[in-house]
């Protein structure tokens, strides 16, 4: 009786690691080198601004909002 348990435990902990590691599906999204590519949550960053074409990063992070646009340096 003691084996039976023993198994049945050993299957159902094999089972849920098996669930815990793998059963989550996370997609990924590759996108190529200077493609736009659109904010989709609130982040905060240093960002290049141009000043007597010079590109200066800022000294602090600035609020870049939900639905904006981040594009490629067309220069580069």
């Amino acid at each position: 009786m003691r084996q039976i348990r023993l198994l049945t435990l050993t299957v159902i902990l094999l089972l849920l690691l098996g669930c815990l590691s793998g059963c989550v599906r996370q997609n990924v999204i590759l996108v190529p080198p200077g493609e736009p590519v659109q904010i989709a949550e609130p982040i905060q960053a240093r960002v290049f601004v141009t000043v007597n074409g010079k590109k200066i990063m800022s000294d602090n992070k600035v609020d870049i909002a939900v639905g904006w646009w981040a594009l490629a340096d067309p220069g580069e």
